[in-house]
């Protein structure tokens, strides 16, 4: 348990990056199958590219 809390502690910054250009590249593509794409969050939307 230590060594999870040890990772987690050193690495959320860089978790916390993937995390945020997963968003991005989630809200600027679409959805394969129409009736599948799961609703965005509000503020994600200012992540949009017009």
């Amino acid at each position: 348990m230590r060594k999870i809390k040890f990772f987690m502690k050193n690495h959320a910054s860089v978790m916390a990056s993937i995390a945020m250009v997963f968003s991005v590249m989630a809200i600027n593509s679409r959805c394969v199958c129409i009736y599948h794409q799961p609703p965005m969050p509000d503020s994600l939307q200012k992540l949009k590219k017009n």
